[in-house]
């Protein structure tokens, strides 16, 4: 069963971990220093069992605008947020920017809790209570109910339990049909006789004890060795819950906060990304080249800003950017991130990534613009459509796409796409790649251009070399078998024609004159007549005057798959070949195996012709030579 997490938020020392030890009966505050201060610096878990039965999970975030990283940190995968206000303080800072911080998130369920009422007169409660409204006018808080609790009066806080006994059975999972599984590390410590631990809030997919994992950025392969949910170990975890993870294959050291564990190769990393900014209102113009810092997920990286076909943003305003970040990040298209000034450091609004391989291009770059828009304002279909269309010329993997796009169905959408006939699939190997039919298209033009000139320049030529062609039209080096798997494709769809070994327009053909039709006719009637011992190519000179044109015609005859040849200065004709090839094959499967000697009688030839005949079968792998003899493979 999928959990929920809350979350507080709100000003330092308004309340927020007593509202939570009144709840739960737990201090979230744990450290030396905090027990010291009085006041949360790292982030506090515990749990909540509803009346429902249903257990959430709390998060207690601090609230001193120094560790805001912090705060923003716990509050992602959040699904619902307590906004603690103190009576005798009313709206601070902080309550501005945690809901800030809230709102760019994407959070929209909630309540405000007043807390400390009981230090006040219930005018100031009124005041207090107005003072939110107000403020928070046009904001989710303004469909959130407010609550009103005291400390020293524990009833006073039923009616807040109902309202999240009731509100938590509201909220959906957002994480149903996703394939990969994440969780940003917010924090790592080490149990003695266990060994490292991580916490974060588990998304995208269940999680399994004994699952491998990578840890990002690191990329060390990690094994989940036991999994905890609210102190209570378990086999497997529904995405959505607060977890502790126990793992196998790294040290604490080597793990920090806001290092991801995902399954492996899930995510992308990348110094460069290109992004949707929106910059909250009220808030000073930034300018091209504003440093910030992003927050994602549980990370914090510092960078500039390079905005897109302006050259300024004032609050209120959004517009397409690039991050240039001093760091690699890791995400998916599709992940919202908070951005802070550098300095000095408060919230000044959210990026949605787009694109996690940003290219360097000049910022009114109108076709660059354009296809950000449409990333921005598609569908998922759309998005991994548009993605591949893009990225064809790379042939990427399904594994690319997924990465590429941030999409979990871009299974689905492939496969679709695949059946209408927009796309097309490279299945020849095992690592199946995948194209779209604009890329086809082109890489027909430029393959039909290229044999245009080839046939005009060689005339009495069956077709261009393969290997030519894929280098003159395609840029990516895939396998020869991907290549052939292209060339079918074309040659199904009527561009060209293909064999073994050359490629031809699909309406060309070799016109020959009177003069080469009989030198052709003469090679053919040798060949014929000599069968299992073809003649010599001296030997066809003596037939032919014309030396150029016998060349020609014996190299159209090779190309046209009309002779076989073996070896320099042995060809069969393809009747032949195919009838001796029979003979073979039911040779050796009668005994199992075949020799030299029982080639040469099977075929009645020479010794020479026999052995070159069971030469170019290894070569094809029809047979395979086993000490003196050969088996059929």
């Amino acid at each position: 069963m999928r959990n929920i997490v809350i979350g507080t938020a709100g000003h330092i020392d308004h309340g927020k971990t007593t509202l939570i030890r009144n709840l739960t009966g737990v201090d979230t505050d744990t450290l030396p220093e905090e027990k010291k201060r009085g006041m949360t610096i790292n982030l506090g878990f515990t749990y909540l069992t509803l009346e429902s039965g249903k257990r959430v999970g709390l998060v207690d975030v601090p609230g001193h605008e120094k560790f805001i990283k912090n705060m923003v940190a716990g509050v992602s995968g959040i699904d619902f947020m307590m906004l603690v206000v103190a009576a005798d303080d009313g709206v601070m800072p902080q309550t501005r920017e945690h809901l800030n911080v809230i709102r760019l998130l994407g959070i929209k369920r909630g309540v405000v809790v007043v807390t400390k009422t009981d230090l006040v007169s219930p005018e100031r409660v009124a005041e207090v209570r107005e003072e939110i409204r107000e403020e928070f006018r046009g904001s989710f808080v303004d469909r959130c109910e407010i609550l009103e609790v005291n400390s020293g009066n524990l009833d006073s806080y039923k009616p807040l339990k109902e309202l999240l006994n009731s509100e938590i059975e509201k909220i959906e999972d957002e994480d149903e049909g996703k394939n990969n599984f994440r969780l940003s590390v917010d924090r790592v410590f080490n149990v003695k006789g266990f060994g490292t631990v991580v916490t974060g809030t588990s998304t995208g997919t269940k999680i399994y004890e004994g699952d491998n994992l990578t840890l990002y950025p690191s990329m060390k392969s990690v094994r989940v060795r036991g999994i905890q949910n609210h102190g209570v170990s378990v086999e497997s975890l529904e995405p959505g819950n607060r977890c502790a993870l126990n793992l196998g294959g790294v040290d604490v050291k080597e793990i920090t906060r806001g290092d991801i564990l995902a399954t492996p190769d899930s995510l992308s990393m990348s110094d460069r990304i290109d992004v949707n900014l929106s910059i909250l209102e009220g808030k000073k113009k930034i300018k091209n080249n504003h440093r910030i810092r992003l927050h994602l997920g549980t990370t914090e990286v510092i960078g500039r800003i390079r905005l897109f076909g302006v050259d300024e943003l004032a609050g209120g305003e959004e517009s397409l950017a690039q991050l240039m970040l001093e760091d690699s990040i890791v995400g998916l298209p599709g992940d919202i991130g908070v951005v802070r000034n550098y300095s000095p450091m408060d919230t000044i609004g959210s990026v949605k990534i787009l694109n996690m391989k940003g290219e360097r291009v000049k910022r009114k770059n109108t076709e660059y613009i354009e296809s950000l828009t449409n990333l921005l304002s598609g569908g998922s279909d759309y998005k991994v459509e548009k993605w591949l269309d893009e990225n064809s010329s790379a042939f990427p993997t399904m594994k690319d796409i997924a990465i590429g796009t941030g999409s979990e169905i871009a299974v689905e959408v492939i496969e679709k796409l695949m059946e209408e006939g927009k796309v097309f699939c490279l299945s020849s190997i095992e690592l199946k790649r995948y194209f779209h039919i604009n890329y086809l298209q082109e890489a027909e033009a430029k393959v039909v251009e290229f044999l245009k000139e080839y046939h005009e320049r060689n005339p009495l030529k069956s077709g261009a070399n393969k290997s030519e062609v894929k280098n003159k039209c395609f840029a990516k080096k895939l396998k020869v078998k991907n290549y052939n798997e292209i060339f079918e494709i074309m040659e199904a769809r009527g561009v060209v024609k293909a064999n073994e070994n050359l490629v031809s327009l699909a309406d060309f053909k070799v016109k020959l004159t009177k003069k080469q039709k009989k030198v052709k006719d003469i090679i053919l009637v040798k060949y014929k007549e000599m069968g299992f011992k073809p003649p010599k190519y001296s030997e066809l000179e003596d037939l032919v005057e014309d030396k150029v044109a016998l060349k020609e015609m014996h190299t159209l005859l090779i190309d046209n798959g009309l002779l076989i040849p073996l070896e320099k200065d042995i060809c069969f004709m393809k009747g032949f070949f195919n009838e001796g090839e029979k003979r073979i094959r039911e040779r050796a499967e009668s005994s199992g195996k075949i020799t030299l000697a029982e080639t040469r009688e099977a075929l009645e030839t020479s010794r020479k012709f026999a052995l070159a005949f069971l030469e170019k079968l290894d070569s094809l792998g029809v047979t395979k030579r086993v000490e003196d003899y050969r088996v059929i493979k």
